[in-house]
């Protein structure tokens, strides 16, 4: 059996990496269809008071002003810059925090450090994805359970701080594309040929 010359290796590691920039641009495109379809790259702007009272329409991305928020908070940290998150409990402004039909849990994830989350209770506004029912984990629901026992955190409304992914994941989609279909098609070109090749030399030897 024919040992793979050198180059084979090389188209293989070439193609392996186009595949790897190719799921980037699946991820990203259908994280940017999907921020999309919950509402424009925009928000709109709405005091926490209409939120609670109008719900968000059909652009759930939203930016609340006129915010008090509560004392008590959550504080979730990790070795990664997304496993940084800070769990609100916001009202409108004037009322107390935690008051039962004008509350609203806010999760607020990709903090760039430590710092930044602590000081995050002191913002007044906030901007992202409005959803009528909060999906907040059982240890996290617990723990808030103790500090606001007039709330259900089954069914708070909830605000998804994060930015919106529309415009932005389609362009590192773009950008992947761009550098990932060049590869593959080197690649899987490279490693026809390099196969082809080793496929003649039997005949070769054999003469």
């Amino acid at each position: 059996m024919n040992k793979k010359p050198p180059a084979y290796y090389v188209f293989a590691v070439l193609t392996g990496v186009a595949c790897i920039f190719l799921l980037v641009v699946a991820k990203e495109s259908v994280n940017a269809v999907w921020d999309r379809s919950l509402g424009d790259e925009t928000p709109q702007r709405m005091t926490v008071a209409d939120l609670l009272v109008k719900g968000a329409g059909t652009n759930r991305y939203v930016t609340v002003t006129q915010v008090a928020v509560g004392n008590d908070y959550l504080l979730g940290t990790g070795g990664g810059e997304t496993e940084n998150a800070t769990w609100l409990i916001v009202s409108p402004a004037g009322t107390q925090p935690g008051t039962l039909g004008k509350s609203l849990l806010v999760h607020v994830t990709r903090f760039q450090d430590y710092a930044t989350a602590q000081s995050n209770p002191e913002q007044q506004s906030f901007t992202g994805f409005y959803w009528e029912h909060a999906e907040i984990p059982p240890a996290q629901s617990k723990l808030f359970a103790e500090k606001y026992p007039n709330l259900d955190f089954q069914t708070i409304p909830f605000l998804e701080v994060r930015d919106h992914k529309g415009t932005s994941g389609l362009r590192r989609a773009f950008y992947c594309a761009l550098a990932g279909i060049p590869l593959l098609v080197t690649g899987v070109a490279g490693l026809v040929v390099a196969g082809r090749r080793q496929r003649r030399l039997p005949d070769a030897n054999a003469s």
